[in-house]
């Protein structure tokens, strides 16, 4: 049988009031808690408008690697892609910024090949008048469309070229009581101001039904005149926040950015 331990206790100054407890606890002391294990850096894979990439940029610039960054601009799907720390596996960033149309403007289906029924027209129209530059053109647009009716006129024509070959020519003519054009104050991309643009209808007949076409050839003329600028002006940023930057023009990968 193996000694104990004899354990000494030292008290002063008692008086023999109330009994002292000592108690004596054996075992093995417990464990230190083993440190957390190391993780991998996030990933921090970013979209969003076409100022995300300067934006993000700009507010890094001093902490990165100005030769491990670079830039691609894709000009057929307005977007650029912004690659951080390309040789890092674990520290590698993208940045994607796209120039979207705004979901007002696609809910309008301005430009878009898809036409409208008359009456579910009326009650997009209804519902989104806070677009229209006068609320009264929108609440008189609705009560047309409620009762909406067209004329089609159709009429044949025969052509005879100069072989001699003949062609017959089927034309209609769709008169309403709707209004030729409109005005709405709509953002054309996303995170762009509202501006005030023309929207002209149209009709189209399919079979029995007569359809409604939005077209405006003022978003038509912005599309165009401002897809290169907004690629343009933020290239600059990207280049006045990194002076070295590589600039790669191209299609970006099926995933955004490689």
């Amino acid at each position: 049988m193996e000694d104990e331990k004899v354990v000494t206790v030292n008290i002063e100054n008692y008086t023999g009031e109330k009994p002292i407890e000592v108690i004596v606890r054996k075992g093995e002391a417990a464990k230190a808690v083993d440190p957390l294990p190391e993780k991998e850096p996030l990933k921090c894979n970013l979209s969003g408008t076409i100022d995300a990439p300067a934006n993000w940029l700009e507010k890094r610039a001093s902490e990165l690697d100005s030769k491990a960054i670079y830039a691609i601009v894709d000009r057929e799907k307005l977007s650029i892609g912004l690659v951080v720390n390309e040789t890092d596996a674990r520290n590698k960033r993208t940045i994607v910024g796209k120039a979207e149309m705004s979901e007002v403007y696609k809910d309008f289906r301005i430009n878009d090949n898809d036409g409208w029924e008359p009456s579910k027209l009326g009650q997009f129209v209804r519902l989104h008048r806070a677009f229209f530059e006068e609320s009264k053109v929108a609440t008189e647009l609705v009560a047309k469309l409620k009762k909406f009716s067209a004329n089609v006129q159709s009429k044949l024509a025969k052509e005879q070229d100069r072989n001699g070959s003949m062609k017959v020519a089927y034309e209609q003519e769709v008169t309403s009581n709707l209004p030729t054009s409109f005005k709405v104050n709509i953002p054309i991309f996303k995170g762009e101001e509202k501006r005030l643009i023309e929207v002209e209808v149209d009709h189209y007949i399919q079979g029995a039904d007569c359809y409604l076409q939005l077209f405006s050839p003022d978003a038509l003329d912005v599309v165009e005149n401002t897809t290169d600028n907004l690629l343009k002006a933020e290239v600059e940023r990207l280049q006045k926040a990194v002076p070295d930057i590589v600039i790669i023009y191209g299609p970006l990968s099926k995933n955004g950015v490689e």
